[in-house]
């Protein structure tokens, strides 16, 4: 069933409303490949575990009547029906005529851009674009200095959260290359690599730090070699020890709701959805007498770009730093994601011209400095329950008790007094406190066998209460931002 909305089926749609003379559908959902509330709303599947797909009864009618508008009836499962709600009410339906007596099927439209459902807005392609990587277009804020968050291609071996295991990985995955051996992940790069006869050596300095999901970060070897697509983060953040920002936000072809993060680390595909990165500066390699070939760092916004911002809003003391910080406080806006949410997993985002630049500056600079420096955020005052010494985790888990949402750390530390603000910051589909639940834990990595422990990271940085404080400092991030975002003025557009 993904085909009714999908972003790479719309050519299939208008052909098939071109097609048929009516079309019936019975949308089951089920989509498993979302996460969050939206996961939940899709609840269950039909074919229970057999699949992750959406699945939909789809009935196409030719009867001959042509050149009449294809008429569309459609009629799809409530949000968390179980998977035995869905096929009690298979067997109630009967067939589509039954559904269509019983007034439970609606007539859709098919618009020009082949949408079925959750149509676009008809005002987002008039916002400025973020960014464009046609030659005919530069007029986009970014231009096309924007990259994708980084794809490894071997997540198990390229990532971890010991540095000290990341370079026993990286060694023998090398090793494993050098010598040819199939033991090892083989990506379309290493094996052209290998067709050349190429030899690759091991150096520590390509360790980084990558935000790997929202809230947490682990070490990532970072080489052109032994990464497979590194898009143009190398312009973004050429060094180590490199000082830039990025705005992070959802990709084209997501399953999530819309989301946006700021950081000032190198970002990982995995942070949002099919990341897309807009960084507040970028580095040109330039050649000149003087100095030879170095790195210059150029803004990340354009000079067109700030001339627009300063013409409509007519203040001549508009910053491209206040373009950026604007720029998070509308994308950050819960009224921008849910008016333009459709419009975002069709096309890449795109920016209004608010009725208050200001009040967004503000609100996307406050909300910036919250999510680049959460870890050194002044921690919430939580109860810590049970405590008696050990803070090591294996997994985390979140429960409910009395209707409070706690956080089992481990088999005698649990977590209370988180407010219920703090569970209501989403980025990607999850809580803030989510993804650190989810992602901080000690895990073995069933292909490979390697193992990453969140415990290593803590040990390594000389802090067992690292991921507790975590816990702490995310959530005085998490009620900061909700006060933040509820506080925000109306778009105005």
């Amino acid at each position: 069933g993904s085909f009714i909305d999908s972003n790479s089926a719309d050519g299939m749609r208008k052909c098939l409303a071109g097609e048929f003379s009516s079309i019936y559908i019975f949308n089951l959902r089920g989509n498993a490949m979302t996460s969050g509330e939206l996961r939940q709303k899709e609840r269950g599947n039909v074919f229970g575990e057999g699949t992750r797909c959406p699945i939909a009864v789809t009935l196409f009618v030719k009867d001959g009547s042509a050149g009449k508008p294809c008429r569309i009836m459609y009629c799809e499962a409530g949000d968390y029906m179980t998977r035995e709600e869905k096929l009690n009410e298979l067997v109630r339906s009967e067939s589509f005529g039954e559904m269509m007596n019983a007034g439970v099927m609606r007539e859709i439209e098919a618009d020009e851009n082949g949408d079925w459902i959750n149509h676009r807005s008809g005002i987002f392609e008039g916002f400025m674009n973020l960014g464009n990587k046609k030659e005919e277009n530069r007029a986009a804020i970014f231009g096309d200095k924007y990259s994708r968050g980084i794809v490894t291609g071997h997540d198990a071996y390229s990532c971890n959260f010991s540095r000290e295991s990341l370079c026993v990985n990286m060694k023998m995955m090398i090793d494993a290359f050098n010598s040819r051996s199939e033991k090892i992940s083989w990506g379309r790069e290493l094996r052209q690599r290998a067709h050349r006869n190429e030899i690759i050596t091991f150096d520590e300095e390509n360790i980084r730090m990558t935000l790997y999901s929202p809230y947490v970060k682990e070490y990532m070897y970072f080489s052109r070699e032994m990464i497979q697509i590194v898009y143009q983060i190398p312009q973004i953040f050429p060094e180590k020890g490199t000082k830039n920002l990025v705005i992070c936000v959802s990709g084209l072809g997501g399953n999530k709701d819309f989301s946006v993060l700021m950081t000032d680390t190198m970002p990982s595909l995995t942070v949002i959805a099919s990341c897309q990165c807009f960084p507040l500066f970028w580095h040109e390699e330039v050649e000149s007498v003087l100095f030879g070939v170095h790195t210059e760092r150029r803004d990340g916004i354009n000079d067109a770009a700030l001339e627009k911002f300063r013409l409509h809003y007519k203040d001549d003391t508009i910053t491209k730093e206040d373009i950026f910080c604007y720029i998070y406080g509308v994308l950050s806006s819960r009224e921008y994601a849910a008016r333009f949410g459709n419009d975002t997993k069709k096309i890449l985002a795109r920016v209004p011209f608010a009725g208050e630049f200001w009040e967004f500056r503000d609100a996307g600079r406050e909300l910036g400095k919250l999510h680049v420096n959460y870890e050194s955020a002044d921690e919430w005052p939580v109860e810590l329950s049970g405590y008696s010494g050990d803070l090591r985790v294996k997994k985390m888990r979140i429960v409910e008790e009395n209707g409070e949402k706690v956080i089992r750390y481990n088999e005698g530390l649990t977590i209370r007094g988180i407010p219920r603000e703090a569970w209501e910051y989403v980025v990607n589909g999850r809580s803030a406190l989510g993804w650190i639940v989810e992602r901080y834990r000690d895990e073995v990595d069933s292909k490979s066998g390697i193992r990453n422990d969140c415990n290593e990271w803590c040990r390594e940085c000389g802090n067992e209460r690292y991921i507790v404080e975590l816990i702490c400092r995310v959530v005085r991030v998490s009620v900061e931002s909700v006060k933040i975002l509820n506080g925000l003025p109306e778009l105005g557009v």
